[in-house]
């Protein structure tokens, strides 16, 4: 982590964690907005850490603000930190500056009917942190160029309504004024595309805050004569919530690296890729951390008095947000349909190469050789397949996430693993669930 990362992490979670107990969670749902705390944090700028340094921001990366999104999941924070970050970004790309307040974001692209002359025109449409917002930014295609379209929130109606986790998810109606219109050289859902990737970070960090809140227990509370943790069975909870939280935290930073170097223009090869499977991983993995956290917890950690709830529910609500598992899940899978199987083993046999040799190692393995090797010659079916044929849960842990883990930490880009994983997580996850079988369709093998 460079000396910018340190930096960041070390303020947020100093501020955060000295102002967000549980009290303080629980008084803000029950008060509302928590506008001195808002303050605080625009006096230190984490919204504008994306900014240009001439509108007051840090001209860093997505890779340098991921623990600033990670932060603003692991403390709960009542808060549209994250969303500040995405208008700040996209008011850079835009070369604008954004009006004083709190900002309200249109996660779908604005139709061209909505436009009208000076007016936008919503219709119930659902803004985080909505009622505070004192404008809204959304994306247009209209006339056949995309815009950043900022407008004013005074005059519209507003329903108030919450998500799972109790932070607002309000309606917005009526015409608001436009401010201004600036041109962007991005896709119109590049709004979503972002809001996925900053909630996957807030699930990594709310996973890593359940996982310290697990160990904690575990350790101080006894049964039986011995500590929980001394326990096979809560030892295994606790190792699988581990490899969880350490896979979801690889494959976002990954995705906020891809990003950086990538961009979100249309043309080319973009970040999109990376994003969709750190979306779908992170929001696959939600079921088996609150599950896992709240089972190691047992009955207490159903209980209002201690917050565990305060990051699993939001855990629940930012699984959905910006898209499920469902739909990213599908976005990759036509991915992998299209490049065909060889193209894709070829990738994730690279990868894995490379990350062998960050650890100095030498697998010997050619893809060409395998490739060849297995062709017209399947009789002996991998043991993966053989579960997925019967409809046991799947042993990929130690054959993907590892992988992916030990990537993350030497710095090396595999994006064909974690898409692999992504997809594998959601096939385990049905059979775990429901007990279903697969029969596999055979991917065309394309030179």
């Amino acid at each position: 982590m460079n000396e910018i990362r340190q930096m960041l992490e070390d303020s947020a979670n100093r501020l955060f964690s000295d102002r967000l107990d549980w009290d303080a969670l629980t008084a803000i749902e029950e008060q509302g907005f928590p506008t001195a705390l808002w303050a605080e944090v625009t006096d230190q700028g984490f919204h504008k850490v994306l900014a240009d340094e001439g509108a007051g921001g840090m001209d860093i990366g997505w890779a340098d603000a991921y623990p600033v999104l990670r932060a603003c999941g692991r403390h709960a924070v009542p808060l549209p930190v994250p969303e500040a970050i995405i208008a700040e970004w996209l008011a850079r790309q835009a070369g604008c500056s954004l009006p004083d307040g709190v900002p309200g974001l249109l996660a779908r692209p604005l139709a061209a009917t909505a436009l009208a002359g000076n007016g936008l025109h919503l219709a119930g449409e659902r803004v985080p942190w909505g009622k505070a917002a004192a404008y809204v930014i959304g994306v247009t295609a209209a006339a056949g160029k995309t815009e950043l379209v900022v407008a004013s929130t005074g005059g519209l109606t507003i329903a108030p309504e919450d998500n799972i986790g109790r932070d607002p998810r309000d309606r917005l109606s009526g015409t608001a004024a436009i401010v201004s219109r600036h041109a962007l050289t991005l896709e119109p859902d590049c709004i979503h595309w972002l809001g996925a990737l900053v909630r996957s970070a807030q699930i990594a960090g709310a996973g890593a805050a359940a996982l310290d809140l697990a160990l904690k227990y575990a350790a101080e509370r006894s049964q039986f004569g011995r500590p929980l943790a001394g326990f096979q069975a809560i030892q295994h909870y606790l190792a699988d919530l581990a490899g969880v939280v350490a896979a979801v935290d690889a494959i976002t930073m990954a995705a906020c690296a891809g990003l950086d170097r990538r961009g979100m223009a249309a043309a080319g090869r973009n970040a999109r890729f990376e994003i969709a499977a750190a979306k779908c991983r992170a929001s696959e993995a939600v079921e088996k951390l609150t599950r896992l956290s709240h089972q190691v917890h047992g009955a207490i950690g159903f209980t209002y008095e201690y917050g565990l709830h305060f990051l699993t529910r939001r855990l629940w609500a930012w699984r959905a947000e910006f898209g499920g598992a469902g739909e990213w899940g599908e976005y990759l899978g036509r991915i992998a349909a299209t490049a065909g199987g060889a193209a894709l083993v070829r990738d994730m046999m690279r990868e894995g190469n490379a990350v062998a040799v960050a650890v100095g190692m030498n697998t010997g393995l050619d893809a060409e050789s395998e490739l060849r090797r297995v062709k017209g010659n399947f009789t002996q079916q991998p043991s993966m397949l053989q579960d997925l044929r019967a409809g046991r849960a799947l042993e990929w842990d130690a054959i993907l996430n590892v992988v992916i883990e030990i990537a993350g930490l030497t710095g090396v880009a595999v994006p064909a693993l974690q898409h692999v994983a992504a997809c594998v997580g959601l096939i385990d996850q049905r059979i775990r669930d429901d007990g279903v079988a697969f029969v596999p369709v055979p991917v065309p093998v394309k030179k």
